[in-house]
């Protein structure tokens, strides 16, 4: 089995409703970056195929937010997730919109200044 997409059966649902692709992890990255010095939030359009972001925090705790447009102005620092510094690292099957279509950004924030996040794309 090479890099294709395993085709989902049917999608599952979590707490209230929320529909999540049903994905099998496959073992080739499609990208990789590292986030250096992470100042308030940094914002990652993610290619068109991916299904699965493994994240790990190096330094310090970061948050993930699905999708994009993060207004720390409003000092609602809203977030989906939270890797833990020097934890594994964390897998996530990127979510659906409610449109139907998988989120194609994810923004990460700092939970202190400086912080270092390592990003695979699945």
């Amino acid at each position: 089995m090479g890099n294709e997409l395993r085709q989902k059966t049917e999608p599952m649902t979590g707490d209230h409703g929320r529909v999540f692709p049903l994905v099998v992890s496959r073992g080739t990255s499609i990208a990789r970056g590292i986030i250096t010095g992470l100042d308030v939030s940094r914002e990652v359009t993610l290619n068109d195929d991916t299904i699965i972001v493994s994240v790990y925090a190096i330094s310090k705790d970061v948050y993930l937010r699905w999708g994009g447009g993060v207004d720390l102005a409003s000092g609602k620092e809203l977030f989906d997730e939270i890797v833990v510094a020097g934890d594994t690292p964390r897998e996530f099957s990127v979510p659906l919109q409610i449109n139907g279509q998988l989120h194609d950004t994810v923004s990460f924030l700092q939970r202190e200044a400086s912080a270092t996040v390592i990003v695979v794309e699945k």
